[in-house]
């Protein structure tokens, strides 16, 4: 820390706005008592996909190293950074001796909503707008779900996360093939893998059963009927192969 200031305590305090928690520290002064800091330095940590510079750009970071800055300061920089609708929570910190550090946890897709533009879905099935989709890689898409019905949509895109997070935690090595995820009708959730596009029909009342099962099960498929078009697990204790008409 530079010259000007000599410090002797370190006050931290915890400020809730709007749902979003920001630490800010305050360095007082044993002689004046200002709670005012200078800043040489602000960075970005725990960004996984979203630009820092873009986040710094948005927080006005230049204000900071401009004059002396308060703690109100640091809790003003906490609310720009998080009205970017991909961030889901920030922190915002001094680290000794000059720096002021705003810690990120994004909202993260798990698939890709079909349709233009294309949006990302988290774990608990929420739109994410504004995705760069070239950012996450290859995600599933969710397809099947028409507009015009908000609450039925919020519904299907509920029961699609459900299925990929049970997926990656029972049979990762089968999300791998995933291509599309459908939530159809009466309880059914259909997936589309991308290798020979096999579809899966799975009863979402029976998923914890049966998707630690459903690799092999597709593998036997593809050895007894060819080209295999469709694996049936609906219906408790019973699997339904069915091939491709016209042999392609």
């Amino acid at each position: 820390m530079s010259g000007q200031m000599r410090i002797s305590v370190l006050a931290g305090i915890l400020i809730t706005l709007g749902g979003v928690s920001f630490l800010a520290g305050a360095a007082m002064s044993g002689l004046s008592g200002a709670a005012t800091f200078t800043v040489e330095e602000v960075r970005v940590d725990g960004t996984r996909y979203l630009d820092p510079a873009d986040l710094l750009a948005m927080a006005q970071a230049q204000r900071l190293t401009a004059e002396a800055v308060s703690t109100e300061d640091l809790e003003a920089l906490g609310v720009r950074v998080s009205a970017h609708p991909l961030v889901e929570r920030v922190t915002v910190h001094r680290s000794l001796p000059a720096s002021v550090v705003i810690e990120v946890e994004e909202l993260v897709p798990v698939a890709f909503l079909a349709g233009s533009p294309i949006r990302g879905v988290d774990a608990d099935g929420r739109v994410l707008e504004g995705i760069e989709p070239p950012r996450y890689g290859a995600l599933p898409f969710i397809t099947g779900i028409t507009g015009g019905n908000e609450e039925g949509e919020e519904d299907a895109l509920k029961r699609a996360a459900t299925v990929l997070r049970k997926l990656r935690e029972s049979a990762p090595r089968l999300l791998d093939w995933v291509s599309e995820v459908q939530p159809r009708g009466e309880g059914e959730i259909a997936l589309i893998l991308s290798k020979d596009i096999v579809v899966v029909r799975l009863g979402e009342l029976n998923l914890d059963h049966i998707l630690p099962l459903v690799g092999a099960l597709v593998k036997e498929g593809r050895r007894r009927h060819a080209p295999l078009a469709e694996v049936d697990l609906r219906f408790k204790d019973t699997v339904i192969y069915r091939e491709r008409k016209g042999g392609g």
